[in-house]
């Protein structure tokens, strides 16, 4: 994924501490311009609602996780190794979760999840970001979507998953209401991934107050 748009984006004129207006920001100035009917709809507000609205439930949470994908990339889990702490879905509307170390002025960012797991044994924390897409999957990128990356990032930074040993983030992909066979997943305790999103978050106008919290990476300067 190439990093160069951040450096000549221009900075919002009034950021808001809200995970998805930052990655509204990164989606505007990380993609090529588009032309009418280009067909790149990775996040547009039919998309928002059709993913609020009914594909997010706790049959399709159990099928995500004996997915090929998910066995091959996270492990061989069943859905009984995994215990529910957080659903955004269109009927429960749950509170926000803060994430204090991130501050847009001196807001704390607060967020919903699509999906939060922990898994019994280990205390990992998944976080999964579900998202639609017309593209193919030739078209997708295999490092996934700067946008998608910089939400679940923010996620990542949530108060009450700080103490987890790690924390991996699942963008998941649809398409017609079908799981795509291409997923996006970064850890939590990446350098680089940390690195990447600090960068585009700073340039949006946030700031990070360092964890000293096990479980969290602390880049420092050099």
């Amino acid at each position: 994924m190439l990093n160069d748009w951040s450096k000549s984006a221009p900075a919002p004129t009034r950021p808001v501490a809200l995970p998805h207006e930052f990655a509204d920001w990164v989606y505007r100035y990380s993609l090529p311009r588009r032309s009418p009917g280009s067909g790149i709809d990775t996040w547009d507000a039919y998309n928002r609602f059709e993913r609020k609205a009914g594909i997010l439930d706790h049959r399709l949470i159990d099928l995500s996780i004996q997915t090929t994908w998910f066995q091959k990339h996270i492990g061989i889990y069943t859905p009984s190794d995994w215990t529910k702490e957080y659903v955004d879905a269109f009927h429960e509307d749950p509170k926000p979760l803060l994430a204090s170390n991130l501050l847009v002025g001196n807001v704390p960012l607060r967020g919903k999840p699509d999906v939060v797991l922990r898994n019994r044994n280990d205390r990992t924390v998944l976080i999964i970001e579900q998202k639609t897409t017309r593209q193919q999957d030739r078209d997708i990128p295999d490092d996934g979507w700067a946008n998608v990356e910089a939400q679940l990032w923010c996620y990542s930074w949530i108060d009450d998953y700080l103490d987890a040993p790690e924390v991996l983030l699942l963008g998941q992909l649809w398409r017609n209401r079908k799981l795509v066979q291409k997923h996006f997943l970064w850890r939590r305790n990446d350098h680089n991934h940390d690195l990447r999103c600090r960068t585009w978050f700073e340039r949006y106008g946030g700031s990070v107050t360092p964890s000293l919290r096990r479980g969290r990476y602390v880049a420092t300067d050099g």
